[in-house]
């Protein structure tokens, strides 16, 4: 018996090939799915941390130009930002993200010098329930505006 050459109309996978060519990517993304749960999880955090900065920020700016008191106010889930009774700012933090500080009021930036009054010492920290990793955002009694890693082990953050 002679094996002659698929002709070209015959071209393609076998059935046999594509199941075990599907066996295998399933086995991969099974062994791959926890460490992709992990790193959204950490990206949710950098991202959180990243957008805090940029609000103490903002909110010392808006001191300054409006030439008033401007708070930046903690929850478990998220934070505002306060001039007086008017709220210029509200953030709501991703799902199973979450912030604490020493107290609600964690900075209150003043209009002359942009310093800030810092009742809980200015610090931050925020977390993930998809992983062990924080990030810590400090501010300065000048009002600088600081993100680092307690633990150390988030690459591009100075460890605390």
């Amino acid at each position: 018996m002679k094996l002659q050459p698929a002709s070209p109309d015959r071209r393609g996978f076998t059935l046999i090939e594509l199941i075990v060519a599907m066996a295998v990517l399933a086995i991969i993304a099974v062994v791959a799915a926890p460490a992709f749960g992990e790193y959204f999880a950490t990206q949710r955090v950098k991202s959180a941390a990243e957008e805090l900065l940029t609000d103490f920020q903002y909110a010392r700016m808006e001191s300054v130009q409006r030439n008033a008191a401007v708070a930046v106010n903690m929850a478990s889930n998220g934070y505002t930002i306060t001039q007086g009774a008017n709220t210029l700012k509200s953030v709501t933090l991703a799902s199973g993200s979450s912030v604490s500080s020493g107290s609600t009021v964690v900075a209150t930036f003043e209009p002359t010098r942009g310093t800030a009054a810092l009742p809980n010492g200015g610090v931050v920290t925020l977390a993930n329930s998809g992983t062990s990793r924080t990030l810590r955002v400090t501010i300065s009694p000048i009002g600088r505006v600081n993100i680092c890693s307690p633990s150390g082990a988030l690459k591009g953050y100075d460890a605390c």
